[in-house]
């Protein structure tokens, strides 16, 4: 229940779908269930029935795509933990569907490590009462992984923020589902995972001025991604 009106389903139901990045599911101090994440392209879904309305809790300082019956997504700006309207007025005897995808890169959203300490928190989707909830059954040709700085990243492709143009550097100017990675992905219908963070370089010492974050990401990227980062086992073929 939620709030004694209205029907959460919360984090750890099976119903849930989670796919396309790293998901650390938690309970916090409060005693809740909540999903961690933080990589670009990150997906949550859900299928549901007899509700009117739709929100989600939240706790991120991400953009999130939100796609509701697979129209055309609309962002999501998030300013901390909240719940979040997402639609009203759905029609009732309908199946309905919400896909909610993180559009910006770790940074904006103030990654730390380890991961159980990542402030991208999902808690669940509130809907009506009444609302019937059913699983998402999603299907890929195979997987992708995408690692690599800004250009992966998608950073400053929209050339826009909340509508006006925007500095690249602005949160809402960046959309990673729209980067090359995630294009070809779905171009290709692979489950995929970009792992990108802007000013992180290749090819540079890892400390040099042509790395901004002084990550050696040649090394961290394969002693590190690979074997922590992936939520598939690389091990087993991509």
């Amino acid at each position: 229940m939620l709030d004694g009106t209205g029907l959460l389903v919360p984090a750890n139901d099976s119903r849930v779908s989670y796919t396309n990045g790293r998901f650390f599911h938690a309970v916090n101090s409060a005693g809740a269930s909540e999903t961690r994440f933080d990589w670009i392209n990150s997906q949550i879904s859900l299928n549901f029935t007899r509700s009117t309305s739709l929100s989600v809790i939240l706790s991120s300082h991400g953009v999130f795509n939100v796609s509701i019956d697979e129209n055309t997504p609309f962002a999501l700006i998030c300013d901390g933990s909240a719940r979040y309207a997402l639609a009203s007025g759905l029609d009732i005897s309908a199946v309905h569907n919400v896909t909610l995808t993180l559009r910006t890169e770790a940074k904006v959203s103030n990654r730390t490590t380890p991961l159980a300490e990542t402030p991208s928190k999902f808690r669940g989707f509130a809907l009506d009462s009444e609302a019937v909830v059913s699983p998402m059954v999603r299907t890929f040709n195979g997987k992708l992984v995408v690692v690599g700085d800004s250009i992966t990243a998608g950073w400053g492709n929209t050339g826009a923020c909340c509508g006006k143009p925007a500095a690249r550097s602005e949160p809402c100017a960046e959309d990673g589902t729209q980067s090359y990675g995630s294009v070809v992905g779905r171009a290709l219908g692979l489950e995929t995972q970009v792992i990108a963070s802007g000013g992180s370089g290749f090819g540079t010492g890892g400390k040099n001025v042509g790395n901004k974050t002084g990550v050696d990401w040649t090394e961290f990227a394969m002693e590190t991604l690979f074997f922590r980062e992936l939520q598939f086992d690389a091990s087993a073929g991509l």
